[in-house]
């Protein structure tokens, strides 16, 4: 049967770090229309997963940031619709038909519902109302400006399309989703669609995951909407707001009074967030592509070690 939908993931320790996720994927009510194209500097198996139409592996050498082996996957699909998928995420066994019903719309790009993986820990729930807090299964379907990144699927042609363009656009979803919208795109989120997402719990590497993944952000949207000096400048002056806006966002979503400790952990993340994009705009990303890399491929370091069990085989 000829692939439905394309499944990219990225892996760079070893395929012994998919088999969680591939399992879940062969879950999947339509698992048997799905390609599986993993991006990895290791020799394929021996053996390959059997569930799928297609399974395809292609080389990449160079990890040091998430967009060019992401854009690699892309190139490689077959399928009308991808979808991008982590091995620290974990799809719903209707996942894949939901996000596939709402392609076959018409829509340019449908985002899941993120539940949280990991919820036993303070650190973990702070991280995901940060993260993904806007994306809960609670929030109602419909088209929207923004859908959720890393787990989101697209039409294909919109993305091969962009060609030499797409390695950098996949290093910030929000670009992307921002450059399809210009094109008369149309994004949706699908509640229906979930998928449960490993999030971290050891409160360093939260928040130095804040710090770089906030520099990247304000290096890449200044990049991209191609802001002036001046205008980074100022944005790097007001940086109180910004940590106030995120912590907003975040406190939205809080579930009433029994969360009221996670209120001085988002104040904290908050404000180191909004540090890290005021050094983006002000100095570029610098290093920080590359430990927004390790920390996406190596979610197991950011576990305590009771949940590392979660991720590993």
């Amino acid at each position: 049967m000829p692939a439905a939908l394309s499944v990219v993931l990225v892996n760079k320790l070893g395929f012994d770090r998919l088999r969680r996720v591939i399992a879940c994927l062969e879950a999947q009510s339509l698992a048997g229309q799905l390609e599986l194209v993993i991006v990895s500097p290791f020799e394929p198996p021996s053996q390959a997963p059997s569930s799928f139409a297609c399974v395809k592996y292609v080389a990449c050498d160079s990890m040091d940031s998430l967009g060019p082996p992401r854009a690699l996957g892309v190139r490689a699909c077959s399928a009308p619709y991808v979808v991008f998928a982590e091995d620290h995420c974990f799809p719903q066994p209707q996942w894949a038909e939901s996000i596939l019903g709402r392609l076959r719309e018409g829509w340019t790009g449908v985002g899941p519902a993120i539940l949280n993986h990991n919820p036993g820990t303070w650190t973990s729930r702070a991280d995901w109302l940060l993260n993904y807090g806007g994306f809960g299964p609670d929030r109602q379907s419909g088209s929207c400006a923004y859908i959720a990144p890393h787990n989101s699927a697209y039409a294909t042609a919109a993305l091969q399309r962009l060609d030499g363009e797409l390695g950098e656009l996949l290093q910030m979803d929000r670009n992307l989703q921002s450059r399809l919208l210009s094109e008369g795109g149309r994004l949706f989120f699908e509640p229906s669609a979930r998928t449960a997402h490993t999030n971290l719990s050891r409160p360093r590497c939260h928040w130095s995951t804040q710090f770089h993944g906030a520099r990247v952000y304000g290096a890449l949207r200044a990049r991209y909407e191609h802001w002036t000096a001046i205008r980074c400048g100022a944005y790097t002056l007001v940086f109180p707001a910004i940590a106030a806006l995120r912590l907003v966002r975040a406190c939205t979503h809080l579930k009433g009074p029994r969360e009221v400790p996670l209120f001085p952990l988002l104040i904290l993340a908050s404000t180191i967030a909004a540090i890290g994009e005021s050094c983006g705009y002000l100095f570029g990303a610098g290093s920080s592509l590359g430990w927004r890399a390790e920390e996406e491929l190596d979610r197991v370091s950011g576990l305590i070690e009771a949940e590392r069990r979660l991720l590993l085989p």
